[in-house]
């Protein structure tokens, strides 16, 4: 669980480990595959540098939320445009309005906007309540807080849909997909899934389901062990087309990293990323807005556009044609890549471009997952728990197995949709007192361990 947590924590506003004095909390002290899984989504986070610098700079101007609930954007007409809008709103301000004139905030209590979620607004409502010591209102809202259905899978900024895995020896989890042009899509594979439904996902230890809204751009840099050694200068522009959305947009914002008043004395500078799909090419064109001190007079972008099914006929760059050797095609990741200089704007134009839209096979969503027991550890007896999404048509039986695989106990589970707990007495089918050691609890193919252990009174 250290290692699914710490991928759920690269992927939030803030990732920082905690523990007590007993276990360490520092990456590098546990073993592998841990520790490189660990690295890994650590890099990750890193890279997404300038997607989440991004979103904090929206947060300072709208108010709008790092991670997000997943009908966030159920009441907006375009999600692809909301970013690029709120970023744009602030940087043509004259009057400082957006950020609240010479203190660089905005009360973002004033209003709140119609689009959020019923569980943001219900959030929203009781703060604002609260810092108007209106404690009816306050009351009122926190109640409407709590009818708010549960849920773990998030957006990280409009383009990005997190679903942690939160069970012990859960290596597949449900997919909730919003309804969105084109779909979702693989972050790592570039798989194509369908939207509007729930399917089922791959969840080994190695990662965690990780999606990005068709047609989106998402600006990314190359690792560095440090945000200090952050260097804007050199970016990485990741493109996943899509053709229902023929006309993506997002805008990056950037400082200098350090000053607290960049966004109220207007020095930031914005990248505007666009598309235009027609019916065999993609243009996708970058534009430079806005500098500060220290600013690059010159960027490198290496541009990254997956679900590339083959190699296109031509590469342009500002309207000339590149020579084979100056892009490159990964045949095994569907990816083309290319890097070029930026000073004020660059177009890049991929004619004959084929892409692979077709949805991936085998989504079926889970029926039921078998959760945590109460105790890992027990001398009498144990709650198990699992949780069933539909009805099944027949009882599945919940088996317990010793360390050498052999069969202990059967227990019978519920039909019924919903959450259900049972509990082993420590005892096999004969009635007798199972040994101490290892078990192995398993339903449906889903597993958890247990440990009895000596009881000695």
């Amino acid at each position: 669980m250290y290692t699914r947590w710490l991928q759920l924590a690269a992927l939030c506003p803030i990732m920082r480990p905690h523990s007590d004095q007993v276990v360490a909390p520092e990456p590098y002290t546990y073993p592998e595959p841990y520790k490189s899984i660990v690295r890994h989504y650590a890099h990750l986070r890193m890279e997404l540098l300038p997607y989440l610098y991004t979103l904090a700079a929206e947060n300072t101007l709208t108010g709008a939320p790092l991670t997000r609930a997943m009908d966030y954007y159920d009441n907006k007409s375009d999600v692809m445009q909301s970013l690029s809008v709120g970023i744009a709103a602030g940087a043509n301000s004259d009057s400082g309005g957006d950020w609240g004139g010479a203190s660089g905030t905005r009360n973002n209590w004033e209003s709140i906007p119609d689009h959020q979620s019923p569980a943001t607004k219900a959030v929203a409502e009781a703060t604002k309540a609260l810092i108007e010591n209106d404690w009816d209102t306050h009351r009122k809202a926190l109640a409407a807080q709590d009818a708010v259905p549960p849920g773990d899978q998030y957006l990280l900024g409009p383009n990005l849909l997190v679903a942690p895995v939160n069970q012990p020896g859960q290596r597949r989890r449900n997919v909730q997909l919003p309804a969105t042009p084109g779909g979702w899509i693989d972050f790592e594979t570039g798989q194509t899934l369908p939207d509007g439904q729930t399917v089922g996902l791959p969840a080994p230890l190695s990662r965690l389901p990780l999606l990005v809204r068709a047609g989106a751009f998402v600006p990314m840099t190359a690792y560095r062990p440090s945000t200090a050694q952050f260097r804007p200068d050199t970016l990485v522009v990741r493109y996943f087309p899509d053709w229902q959305v023929p006309a993506p947009v997002f805008t990056s914002y950037e400082d200098d990293g350090h000053s607290a008043q960049a966004l109220a004395r207007r020095e930031f500078a914005t990248l505007r990323l666009t598309g235009r799909l027609t019916a065999n090419q993609a243009i996708i064109t970058a534009t430079v807005a806005g500098t500060y001190p220290g600013a690059p007079v010159r960027r490198l972008v290496r541009l990254r556009v997956a679900r590339v099914a083959a190699a296109p006929s031509a590469v342009l760059l500002g309207g000339q044609p590149l020579t084979a050797s100056a892009w490159q095609l990964d045949g095994s990741r569907h990816e083309i890549s290319l890097e070029f200089p930026l000073e004020k704007q660059a177009v890049v134009t991929l004619v004959g471009l084929r892409l692979l839209t077709a949805p991936a096979a085998q989504t079926d969503p889970e029926t039921l997952t078998l959760t945590a027991p109460d105790n890992r550890t027990f001398t009498g007896s144990v709650g198990l728990h699992y949780e069933r999404y539909v009805p099944a048509d027949s009882p599945a039986p919940l088996r317990i197995r010793n360390a050498r695989g052999q069969l202990v106990r059967e227990l019978p589970t519920e039909t019924s949709a919903g959450t259900h707990a049972l509990s082993w007495d420590g005892r096999d089918a004969a009635g007798r007192p199972a040994a101490s050691g290892l078990y192995e609890v398993e339903l449906a193919g889903q597993h958890q361990r247990l440990v009895r252990l000596p009881n000695y009174y």
